[in-house]
């Protein structure tokens, strides 16, 4: 009996047999890691509209496993909406919503999401300023549960040896005792990106992760990011087109809801429509990031 034939894993999740049929036989999705098995995320003809105005509107998008990829569009694209949608921050009444192949997030609360391995870093950094970069690692780690435990409960060997894993990857393992109040805001960033990968994502959604750096600290950034993807999957909400273009394998513009263009940054900066809408309107230095 295949995996397929038993049933009671597709109950769980309220899809059928062509469900799965159908998104295994996608050709988008044969193209994820090792060409046999689903992209870790998968959206289609997926609908949201707020009083009468369509702010999503779409057909098919994908993330793959192991993959980053950055959505780029003007502002009121639809991006933020997007992310929404996924982690069930908005509801979308209309689609398909699939995790890691089969899953129905549609079924999931925003708690039950998290727990899936999807997680979000939002725009403005959140940390616990009067904490040190240490303390703010320790409340993040999973056995942690409220501030007051996460103070006062004895780390294991494995957290320590997770904890200090994780600061030497986001280039913090030497600011571990400063209060992460006299960190930098990009340093701000990293610390946060850290808290989310101590809960061991499979989808790591971020966005705009270079507004207000330096360029120094941009570049790290996009290094940090390209080391998360060997791990997990990166959806990357990003307006620098500089930065974009440096560190994107794979592209997606978003426009008025849909889904406009994909495929590598040269190919999308290339694309007339592209150009109209986005590239066109982003003034010098975007047209310059295009054409550097």
């Amino acid at each position: 009996m295949s995996f397929i034939d038993d049933v009671r894993w597709m109950k769980e999740y309220g899809i059928t047999k062509k469900d799965v049929y159908d998104l295994w036989d996608h050709p988008m999705t044969r193209r994820s890691s090792g060409g046999t098995h689903p992209a870790i995320l998968y959206l289609e003809d997926v609908e949201v509209t707020f009083s009468g105005f369509k702010a999503l509107d779409i057909k098919t998008f994908f993330v793959n496993r192991g993959e980053l990829r950055f959505l780029i569009g003007p502002n009121g694209a639809g991006k933020t909406t997007l992310l929404d949608v996924i982690c069930r921050k908005t509801e979308a009444k209309k689609g398909k919503i699939l995790y890691d192949g089969f899953c129905n997030l549609k079924e999931f609360d925003i708690p039950g999401i998290a727990r899936l391995g999807i997680s979000r870093k939002f725009q403005t950094p959140s940390v616990f300023s009067a904490l040190t970069v240490r303390q703010n690692m320790d409340l993040a780690y999973p056995k942690a549960r409220s501030v007051f435990q996460g103070l006062r409960y004895r780390k294991s060997e494995e957290a320590e040896k997770e904890i200090g894993k994780t600061l030497e990857l986001i280039g913090l393992d030497k600011y571990a005792e400063l209060p992460a109040v006299n960190l930098s805001h990009g340093q701000k960033q990293w610390l946060e990106i850290g808290l989310t990968l101590l809960q061991k994502p499979r989808l790591l959604m971020v966005d705009e992760p270079v507004a207000g750096m330096t360029e120094k600290e941009r570049y790290a950034t996009g290094i940090l990011l390209q080391e998360i993807a060997r791990d997990c999957a990166v959806l990357v909400v990003e307006h620098d087109m500089h930065f974009v273009k440096n560190f994107a394998k794979s592209v997606s513009v978003l426009h008025e809801g849909k889904i406009l263009c994909e495929g590598s940054f040269d190919y999308v900066s290339k694309d007339p429509q592209v150009i109209d809408v986005y590239l066109g309107r982003g003034g010098a230095e975007e047209k310059e990031a295009v054409h550097a």
